[in-house]
């Protein structure tokens, strides 16, 4: 069967729950936003309003005006994690991209823009020549030099009861079909123990 805004001839996945579209996925997707953000800020040292570059932050900061913000990054935050107290891979700028989530048999299924695969690429491939050339964070101009790191944070319930189900670090090499990720017109679903 079809459906809007895949591609003509491009089938849903058989297990798929049913799709948010028009206002209640853009509501579900600043409230997942909303949420990450409470989540990191309680929990990781350093994160705070600078960290939400999304449009949607206006939604609830208005006042804090348009001046960081870019949708075109491919991602919704970012954190400077000098410490690695966030990522379970040490020290990185992470690049987040918060994704209100469908609970699914077996896994969870979200919806990944062409460029939010292409950034998650991106960043993967920078992120493995760092890590084989054995290089460290080094100090330039600016300042400790981080490498980027793609993470998806997972938000399951968004609009009833939230809860994050789930946080992808460096999900570049999942990008590409391997086991437990795969990858359909319109979405992606994971394999996850809940």
């Amino acid at each position: 069967a079809e459906f809007s805004g895949a591609p003509q001839g491009a089938v849903r996945h058989p297990n798929a729950a049913p799709a948010l579209v028009g206002d209640k996925a853009l509501e579900a997707g600043r409230a997942a936003e909303a949420f990450v953000f409470l989540y990191l800020q309680r929990t990781c040292s350093g994160f705070g309003i600078q960290c939400w570059r999304s449009s949607a932050r206006m939604h609830f900061f208005p006042q804090d005006g348009t001046a960081s913000l870019d949708d075109a990054l491919g991602y919704d935050m970012e954190y400077h994690d000098m410490r690695g107290e966030f990522s379970p891979l040490g020290p990185a700028t992470c690049c987040i991209e918060v994704k209100a989530c469908s609970v699914v048999e077996g896994g969870v299924e979200f919806h990944m823009s062409a460029n939010e695969l292409e950034r998650a690429k991106a960043m993967h491939a920078e992120f493995e020549a760092m890590r084989a050339a054995g290089s460290r964070p080094q100090t330039d101009n600016n300042g400790l030099k981080l490498p980027n790191m793609y993470v998806i944070m997972l938000v399951a319930n968004v609009l009833v009861q939230p809860r994050i189900v789930g946080a992808l670090f460096d999900p570049g090499n999942l990008l590409d079909g391997r086991e437990g990720f795969s990858v359909w017109p319109d979405r992606f679903r994971v394999r996850c123990a809940e």
